[in-house]
């Protein structure tokens, strides 16, 4: 017999509950007290939490909460009066948001914000910018009213979710949305409750209390203007901090006082003793032998499936394991921990059943062209469709699990794949800011991909463009421009390659090798890389206003290089161009009148490349 209890709490009230039973005449059947809606959350798993909307709901007293150490302007629970911060709270959804689904629920808010230790303004700050603070009538409306979502969290295919412009991450109400002790985010993989998914998704950014950090993985500048987003998260974070009373403080992160620079210059990142993941690595890069880059790409997916946890289990599909294996492979895995009379949960038992894998049935099919890729974003791509399988390869919702899964493999290759070999798991200490620059090339994979003809091309040259501006907008206008370019035809133009002035590298078509209109005359061999900045962005000032840039143009070059076994020199020929070129190499080509790159800044690149 099935049975749903719904539940609302009050304070100082009975929980009282109500069950419904109908028997027919030759079987017991369950009538559920509960709309259609809710009853078909039931049936797909969802336990129902407080669907009625929360405006004027009374939440309990925050006295029992203690402040945290935070900033009142960090990112991490602050050291405020709990109870004065959720009386601000209330406050300011009256005064900005009217039709806020959140109202009165400040209490809850705070108590499920000091759980994972986050800033409960800063998850208002989100949900004003994201849904008008849960307002179902803010821009479209629609997570809000369908999804419950009020901060554009998006979901993977195992995750509860609505479909609309993408998977949206799906909560029973906007309260449980809030709320650590609501059932249905009691074990939810990668987070519950807003605080728990910001705890374990940007855990990072958090210990190092740092919002533009944050920021631009929370709401990456491919989609946002992240800069005015982080600007508006400052002023609704202070004006939240003025109505506790308090005044706000910096919350610029700080190097620690035991920290000197040759600390921060260590050959190898190291990490806690008992750290599963450095064990992880070090398995993958000295026991099965891939590169740096390709260990990140499989952590990058080890990190979303278990977050590196030999014991996580999927309470929906009872997948397990640091690689959630399920039904016939989670079976195996558990006779082979037998075999060798170790416990299931046994994290190098799980390496070396991982290892089996890969050595054997996934051998042709994974092993093989992860080793052949020196390119993250293919790495993880290839683990994701071929030996995870969370998502149909190829679907928009694998590019959704990309969307999390290469950040986190960018953020391991930052940290451990700066030295040339495992991490050294004995020590202790930070790993140096941008240590990776004059190591391998981390690429961003743009999502979605830009159109490209069709077709794919055997790499013999590499022509280098200029894309102007040299703003804050990041990779976006490259990508704004060559879309809405119809000149190569109604999809806009392509290019394989973008790089910014901060240094980032965007792989901007699904393959590097997918053929890509960027340059008349040299589409069919040459890869393109379109840099960010005009003309006065170049030349010899520009390599000292924009080093990174320079550097990570340098760093790309010399991968393609290795790669593809392209020539540094070649021939600039229409239709059989080889080497390295400028795009104004090209002119003779269709009459073309191009001047990028001017002849210094390419010669410097040459230089460095030789």
């Amino acid at each position: 017999m099935t049975l749903i209890i719904t539940r609302k709490k009050h304070i100082n009230k009975v929980l009282l509950f109500s069950i419904l039973f109908i028997f027919s005449i030759n079987n017991v059947a369950t009538v559920f007290a509960i709309s259609l809606d809710q009853k078909k959350l039931y049936n797909q798993n969802i336990l129902y939490y407080d669907l009625e909307t929360s405006q004027n709901c009374t939440d309990a007293s925050a006295g029992a909460i203690t402040p945290g150490a935070g900033a009142p302007d960090g990112i991490t629970f602050p050291n405020l009066d709990p109870t004065k911060m959720a009386d601000a709270i209330n406050q300011y959804i009256d005064q900005v948001s009217p039709n806020s689904k959140m109202k009165g629920l400040g209490t809850t808010i705070v108590a499920t914000a000091k759980v994972s230790n986050i800033s409960p303004f800063l998850i208002i700050g989100l949900a004003q910018k994201e849904s008008g603070i849960a307002d179902p009538n803010y821009g479209d409306g629609w997570n809000v009213r369908n999804a419950n979502n009020s901060f554009g969290r998006t979901a993977t295919p195992s995750q509860p979710h609505r479909v609309g412009s993408r998977l949206w991450y799906f909560w029973t109400s906007i309260k449980a949305s809030v709320d650590s002790t609501a059932p249905e985010n009691k074990n939810a993989n990668g987070g519950g409750d807003i605080a728990s998914y910001i705890a374990n998704v940007y855990a990072d950014e958090l210990s190092a209390n740092d919002l533009s950090a944050f920021m631009y993985k929370y709401a990456p500048p491919t989609e946002n203007d992240t800069e005015g987003y982080i600007a508006s998260l400052k002023e609704r974070i202070a004006k939240l901090v003025a109505l506790t009373g308090a005044t706000a403080t910096s919350s610029t992160p700080q190097a620690s006082s035991t920290q000197t620079s040759s600390q921060c210059c260590l050959t190898s990142s190291t990490v806690n003793n008992d750290s599963n993941k450095a064990k992880i690595w070090n398995y993958l890069v000295t026991t099965l032998g891939f590169s740096n880059i390709q260990a990140a790409g499989i952590m990058g997916n080890i990190q979303q499936e278990s977050h590196f946890n030999p014991d996580a289990t999927n309470p929906r599909t009872h997948a397990y394991g640091i690689a959630q294996w399920y039904a016939g492979r989670e079976t195996k895995l558990r006779n082979y921990a037998a075999s060798v009379n170790k416990p299931a949960n046994d994290i190098d038992m799980q390496l070396d059943f991982l290892a089996s894998e890969l050595n054997g049935p996934y051998k042709n099919n994974v092993t093989a062209p992860i080793k052949n890729s020196s390119n993250l974003a293919e790495v993880t791509r290839i683990w994701l469709e071929i030996y995870e399988v969370p998502c149909l390869p190829g679907s928009s919702e694998c590019d959704i699990e990309m969307n999390v899964r290469l950040p986190n493999a960018e953020k391991i290759l930052a940290d451990f794949g700066g030295g040339s070999g495992p991490v050294n798991i004995g020590g202790s200490g930070p790993s140096c800011p941008g240590s990776t620059l004059a190591g391998p090339v981390v690429l961003k994979q743009l999502s979605p991909y830009l159109n490209s003809p069709g077709g794919s091309i055997t790499p013999k040259g590499i022509t280098l463009h200029w894309w102007g501006g040299n703003g804050s907008g990041g990779i976006e206008p490259l990508v704004s421009a060559l879309r809405g370019n119809t000149t190569c035809g109604a999809g806009g133009c392509s290019v394989q390659l973008g790089i910014t002035k901060e240094g980032g590298v965007y792989q901007m078509t699904r393959n590097l090798t997918d053929l890509a209109y960027h340059a008349k005359g040299a589409n069919t061999t040459t890869i393109g890389i379109e840099i960010e900045g005009g003309p006065a962005d170049f030349g010899a000032t520009g390599i000292q206003k924009y080093p990174q840039k320079f550097e990570a143009v340098v760093a790309t070059v010399k991968m393609l290089i290795e790669k593809y076994s392209i020539p540094i020199d070649g021939s600039a020929q229409c239709g059989n161009v080889s080497g390295i070129h400028p795009h104004k190499a090209y002119n003779a080509c269709a009459g073309q009148t191009k001047t990028d790159i001017d002849d210094v800044y390419f010669n410097e690149v040459m230089n460095r490349v030789r």
